[in-house]
């Protein structure tokens, strides 16, 4: 019996053995190919069950060698200091991964530990050494990336936002969720919708409130803002992000009287506006209906935040699936873009339109 660490290791030998059949036919099995080979259900069944009950476990390196492929999805990383690394944000999204390339039979490697810098190419190197049959990058998480990783073949998926132009991105389109939020809170009765952020100059929030100004004209709603003049704190940290938007909401915050309802550029402003105006004896939603963005701690606010879903799970689901799709075929001609729907989760912080104003 082989020897692997001090440990005795199952062969094929053994498997083939104890099911009475070849060592081929136990390596076309146990390799998915019983149906090319023409090996009956039985004999599969008996070898599979052999394989189980001697605790049969495959050669990596061998299988690797054959295939030419580690079965192996790279995810890029930063520094441990990173405030996103510490968020509930890259909790889900990795959740999705991890749990996304376990149905898909692969392992996951994460890439960090050096200068921030330095690993995209030491992601790059271990995609050219084979070590990782694809690579997962949040481009977000660098100030630059290293040229050679920017060819449109490369099996390299990058989550948006800041995905180069002509390379396989997966993200998030943020615009479905918030129609739904317009279209949620006019339904509601409600006739002026609000808009409440901090003073962002950024691609994203420029697209999510001309959206939610576009949705109110084309459904006969007034449309206002609020824009709270607070920096936003270098941290992810639940209490330490929602302090400063805390005290700007309360600093900064008139409603007019026709204000019922409000949609918040996230989940941070409209947790600091409920409760702004709990402290105040302005009942939400009685009073005022508020809407966030994210789906990050919404449910556990009182009440419940209705929010618009970010999908940070599925989006990191939907990563591994591209990833996946480049390391078993060609590339593709034209880098695919998958833009996942934002969607609204209704909960406890909207309601009816109060009947005086």
């Amino acid at each position: 019996m082989a020897m692997r660490g001090g440990v005795r290791a199952v062969t094929l030998k053994m498997v083939a053995t104890d099911a009475g059949v070849s060592v081929p036919t136990v390596c076309h099995v146990l390799r998915g190919r019983a149906r090319l080979m023409r090996i009956s259900v039985q004999s599969e069944q008996r070898i599979q069950e052999a394989a189980r009950r001697l605790g049969y476990v495959g050669n990596f390196h061998a299988h690797a060698l054959v295939t030419r492929a580690s079965r192996t999805i790279g995810l890029t990383t930063s520094r441990g200091l990173s405030p996103f690394l510490g968020s509930i944000r890259w909790s889900q999204l990795v959740a999705g991964i991890e749990v996304q390339v376990r149905v898909h039979g692969y392992d996951l490697h994460l890439i960090g530990g050096g200068e921030v810098e330095d690993i995209p190419q030491l992601g790059f190197e271990q995609l050219m050494a084979k070590r990782i049959d694809s690579l997962i990058m949040l481009p977000a998480l660098y100030l630059r990336l290293p040229k050679p990783l920017l060819q449109p073949k490369l099996p390299v998926v990058y989550i948006e936002p800041g995905a180069p132009s002509g390379c396989t991105a997966a993200g998030l389109d943020h615009l479905p969720g918030l129609g739904e939020a317009v279209a949620h809170l006019a339904a509601y009765g409600h006739r002026c919708i609000s808009w409440c952020s901090t003073p962002i100059d950024h691609p994203i929030y420029n697209e999510r409130r001309a959206h939610v100004r576009q949705m109110a004209a084309r459904l006969g709603l007034d449309f206002e803002e609020f824009i709270l003049p607070i920096e936003l704190p270098d941290t992810q940290h639940t209490a330490d992000t929602l302090l400063p938007f805390y005290e700007g909401v309360r600093a900064h915050f008139r409603p007019a009287a026709r204000t019922t309802a409000v949609i918040c550029y996230n989940d941070s402003v409209a947790l600091a506006l409920m409760n702004v105006l709990n402290g105040q004896g302005i009942d939400v939603p009685g009073a005022i209906s508020i809407i966030g963005f994210d789906d990050l701690f919404a449910q556990f606010a009182v009440p419940a935040l209705t929010t618009i879903s970010h999908r940070f799970y599925d989006i990191g689901a939907a990563a591994v699936d591209l990833a996946v799709a480049l390391a078993t075929g060609p590339a593709p001609r034209i880098p695919a873009r998958v833009l996942l729907p934002s969607r609204l989760i209704v909960r406890g912080s909207t309601g009816p339109r109060r009947s005086e104003p």
